[in-house]
């Protein structure tokens, strides 16, 4: 599971990292807080990919994680959400949406048993 996560992670900062340029390039109203959290995502995907490889092995960064995890699914179902009922559909945020939940159920899952020690019964 957590070379799923790498892997989940790896394709949600690359997204996200994309996101953050195009709204850089861009420029509409409201740009620098949106490119920021774009790039915070970025972050804490590379946090993710870092403890999930054993490049990293602290406790906290673990239930940083979690926390980020549970706010990536947040922030995807928000995007899938407003994308499907939008008046003017905007494709690209299907991808990143469900990037961000899966990489979030991922991140919770690795981060529960990285930090308090839980297991489940589909864990490796």
């Amino acid at each position: 599971m957590r070379t799923l996560l790498a892997v989940v992670s790896a394709l949600t900062a690359l997204m996200c990292g994309w996101l953050s340029v195009m709204y850089v390039v861009l420029g509409h109203d409201g740009w620098p807080w949106r490119a920021g959290l774009a790039a915070l995502l970025v972050a804490y995907s590379a946090l993710a990919i870092l403890l999930a490889q054993d490049l990293l092995t602290s406790v906290w960064a673990w239930r940083v994680v979690v926390i980020g995890g549970c706010a990536a699914m947040l922030y995807g179902y928000l995007a899938v959400s407003s994308a499907l009922t939008a008046v003017h559909f905007e494709g690209f945020w299907l991808p990143i949406g469900f990037g961000l939940i899966l990489q979030g159920l991922l991140a919770v899952q690795n981060g529960l048993k990285g930090s308090f020690g839980l297991t489940w019964p589909w864990s490796s």
